[in-house]
């Protein structure tokens, strides 16, 4: 190509740029590309800069992201760098000799709530202590004070569809199931998730089925409408729950025993 622009004799080029001198001593600076890999490439201009564009950063630059898991199906935290792949490495295997249990009371009381697990209560039930337990002991038998993790877990609850119960306190955490406006269960999933290590998580998740609990429907004014021995259905407005009946015992004492009286 030709020069941009000729120059008097003498005159000397920028850097990174070819010379040509013209058979009249005239100067021209031919202008050179500035890389032949990068997509946006340029080229060095007369002045010594680059006519390239910023490169683009990559879709989700600087977003999280997880590694590949490990052999027990560990995941490590990082960001998707410039090359637009995931900085997280995948947790070494010796991670894998221990699991993050949820159990209720204490590492060692035998009531495991296994991951992926569902366990009931009734809506007008006491609240119920979880924990969560770091150990290479099985089924909430770690007697060891350190594999209590709750404190340092962070405990998450999905109220959606349904807010079934509600977790509170520190440690142990508190499970309360919430009143149901209406006769049926509702389910509601609860995870702790551990970091033993920098970028290293590891989650342990169940699920709460709450019903809603409905008493006997039978008054003791009803009982007394009815012998002792004889039973009554109680309607289901009684009970306070959409389609519940009951059947009850009475409480009237009736005297079956026949006398012959006097015309």
């Amino acid at each position: 190509m030709n020069p941009p622009t000729w120059q008097p004799a003498g005159y000397v080029c920028p850097p990174n740029t070819l010379t040509y001198i013209s058979p009249i001593g005239m100067v021209g600076c031919y202008i050179q590309q500035c890389s032949t890999s990068n997509p946006s490439a340029g080229t060095i201009q007369c002045d010594g800069t680059c006519s390239g564009a910023t490169p683009p950063l990559p879709a989700g630059y600087g977003a999280s992201c997880l590694s590949t898991p490990n052999a027990c199906n560990m995941r490590s935290t990082g960001i998707i760098g410039c090359d637009g792949t995931c900085t997280a490495v995948a947790p070494s295997d010796a991670f894998c000799s221990k699991t993050l249990q949820i159990c209720e009371n204490s590492c060692s009381s035998g009531i495991y709530r296994a991951n992926g697990s569902s366990f009931s209560m009734y809506d007008n039930e006491p609240a119920r202590n979880l924990v969560a337990c770091y150990s290479d002991k099985i089924n909430c038998s770690d007697a060891d004070p350190t594999a209590d993790v709750t404190a340092s877990s962070v405990w998450t609850e999905n109220n959606s569809p349904y807010n079934a119960v509600t977790l509170s306190g520190t440690d142990p955490k508190s499970l309360s199931p919430n009143t149901l406006p209406a006769n049926g269960t509702r389910s509601e999933s609860i995870n702790a998730r551990y970091s033993p290590a920098a970028g290293v998580s590891i989650d342990s998740s169940v699920q709460v089925n709450v019903t809603k609990f409905c008493a006997p429907g039978c008054t003791a004014g009803q009982g007394k409408l009815v012998c002792i021995g004889k039973t009554y259905t109680a309607s289901s407005s009684t009970s306070g729950c959409g389609g519940v009946t009951s059947t009850c015992d009475g409480t009237r004492v009736c005297d079956y025993n026949w006398k012959e009286v006097a015309p």
